[in-house]
């Protein structure tokens, strides 16, 4: 059964998912020609997502660089007529990534997530290469992090690469790329606005139910791949009718 709690974005499982999260080979380049050449070989074992800078990625190495090199290879099941959307959480601060030798894309912004659909490049046996750089340049958000190779007062520890979850999902042809739900207490209504991943007319079923029991459900028509309405919640039940989340009873 999936574990909820382990998936990387609650708000939008899937089934068929693959965590990339642990060991990865590891290069930092400690010179110029490491900088955009690919290293041949990696020295280096590290613990995703963590920073090399930190304990927990089990590199020793205490000395700061400003370009690293990474390399995951792993196995995958392709299934025909199937995407495969791989996400990076969080990678700081800019980042290019290659999939079996091609060029697939490149993201910068060190605390946003983005996903890549490598449909297209994966097959049964894979190899990702990702290569970050952060030069904590003045142009840039850096945070609270020091900008000496110490640290001091309130700054604290600088941070480059992998920081966040990875993982790689499988979907169908056509799939969700985003929903966006908001409730309307005092409409008992919750709006709903769901996106998919090409312009096409289809049927989308919203199910919402509360502690196991059904309380209604709709289908609606995407419009260009946008579905967008609002639906009733409240319920004739005196014990139901409307229940309200709060931190003390967190009711969903």
């Amino acid at each position: 059964m999936l574990d909820k709690i382990k998936y990387p974005n609650p708000q939008m499982i899937r089934t068929s998912w693959l965590d990339l999260n642990g060991e990865w080979a590891f290069f930092i380049a400690k010179n110029e020609s490491g900088y955009v050449k690919h290293p041949h070989n990696f020295p280096y074992q590290i613990k995703v997502p963590y920073s090399y800078t930190f304990k927990n990625a089990d590199v020793n190495e205490k000395k700061y660089y400003p370009v690293v090199w990474y390399q995951k290879k792993f196995d995958l099941t392709v299934n025909k007529g199937c995407h495969y959307l791989l996400h990076f959480e969080a990678v700081d601060y800019q980042c290019q990534l290659w999939l079996n030798g091609h060029y697939i894309g490149s993201h910068t912004g060190g605390h946003t997530p983005f996903v890549i659909d490598i449909s297209k490049w994966c097959t049964a046996s894979n190899v990702l290469e990702v290569r970050v750089q952060d030069f904590n340049a003045t142009d840039q958000p850096i945070g609270k992090q020091s900008w000496k190779d110490h640290n001091f007062l309130c700054w604290y520890t600088r941070t480059i690469g992998i920081w966040q979850s990875v993982w790689l999902e499988e979907t169908g042809a056509q799939y969700l790329n985003q929903v966006k739900m908001i409730p309307h207490i005092h409409l008992a209504q919750l709006e709903i606005d769901a996106q998919l991943n090409i312009p096409i007319t289809a049927t989308l079923q919203a199910t919402i139910e509360f502690q196991g029991q059904q309380i209604t459900s709709i289908n609606c028509s995407t419009i260009n791949g946008r579905a967008h309405f609002a639906v009733n919640i409240s319920n004739d039940d005196p014990n139901f009718r409307l229940h309200y989340w709060s931190p003390s009873e967190p009711l969903l």
